[in-house]
């Protein structure tokens, strides 16, 4: 499915979006995971895979989503990225950090909790935009009339960071860029919005670090899935995973 590049900070770092229909993010009700399209972030091979969660103990369904490496490298791949569902209202999207080593060919970082199915999809939340293919244009009143020609998206973000090893063979953690989306909602091309590419190009990036999701070195090494917990600043816990 669609990823668009949204910009390029550097050789090694790079954000981008994914269109996901809600049509297919209510079809993973029947089917087990959807997958974005491959996209190269510093010499890598990336897509970002969805599917959906039941939490057992309360029957709460959510969207899980992560970003799966798809390059084979003897030593591993690290990442430093931030994943994003967008929201028209920027300080209302859910967002999450990570710092994370991709073993191999396949292996994938992210939350089975991202974000709560009905958030997702409640029309007054603000996570669904109505974009007409034709135009790529992107309507936010989400009470307007819709016409056939109108599909309602959610946009999940990959800023994405790989992480080159020092001359020990350790790595160290690098800052990911803190943009703006202040002129931009979810499809970053709303009439009258701005777009993402242009609010960045007027110079609203920094080089302000973000608490990243830190993975502790004692965690599990083999690939079947399992569940991790992650130290948050300020020593904070939360479930976070690799499958």
């Amino acid at each position: 499915m669609s990823i668009t590049k949204i910009c390029d900070f550097d050789e090694a770092c790079s954000l981008w979006s994914f269109r996901l229909p809600v049509a297919d993010v209510q079809d993973l009700a029947h089917v087990n995971s959807k997958y974005s399209d491959e996209f190269l972030v510093g010499g890598v091979s990336w897509r970002i895979h969805v599917q959906q969660r039941a939490e057992p103990a309360t029957k709460v369904v959510y969207l899980a989503v992560h970003l799966q490496c798809l390059t084979q490298d003897p030593r591993g791949t690290f990442a430093h990225f931030k994943l994003t569902a967008c929201n028209a209202n920027p300080d209302q999207a859910k967002e999450k950090t990570f710092h994370c080593q991709f073993k191999k060919y396949g292996s994938a970082w992210g939350l089975h909790h991202f974000i709560e199915l009905d958030r997702l999809l409640d029309p007054n939340a603000g996570f669904i935009d109505y974009a007409t293919p034709e135009e790529g244009r992107f309507a936010y009143d989400v009470h307007s009339a819709k016409v056939s020609s109108v599909t309602p998206v959610v946009h999940i973000d990959a800023l994405v960071r790989v992480m080159q090893p020092e001359a020990d063979g350790t790595y160290a953690l690098a800052n990911l860029p803190n943009y703006s989306r202040r002129n931009a909602g979810p499809g970053y091309n709303s009439p009258g919005r701005g777009s993402m590419a242009g609010s960045i190009s007027r110079g609203h990036v920094t080089s302000a670090p973000q608490p990243p999701v830190v993975a502790p070195l004692q965690y599990p090494y083999d690939e079947t899935l399992c569940d991790m917990t992650f130290a948050l600043q300020g020593d904070v816990g939360m479930k976070a995973h690799r499958c």
